[in-house]
């Protein structure tokens, strides 16, 4: 047994990648994910971490600002 990746193989993992890039719930799992980063970067950037209000911690802890896709 080998435990060196082929260039087969990353090229297989590659064209995976490439093909879920594509797919319906990329879109589903990205886009939200961007939109949570975007809103809550700035409160625990290291400018801000030590002051975090009580309701800025609750609002990012909410079901509804997660990266979660909708069904």
């Amino acid at each position: 047994m080998t435990n060196r990746i082929t260039a087969e193989v990353i090229g297989q993992l590659r064209a995976a990648a490439a093909a879920f890039k594509k797919s319906p719930i990329y879109g589903q799992i990205v886009e939200p994910r961007d939109q949570v980063l975007a809103q809550f970067r700035p409160i625990f950037s290291l400018d801000h971490v030590n002051a975090i209000s009580t309701d800025e911690f609750k609002s990012f802890l909410l079901l509804e600002n997660m990266c979660v896709p909708k069904t």
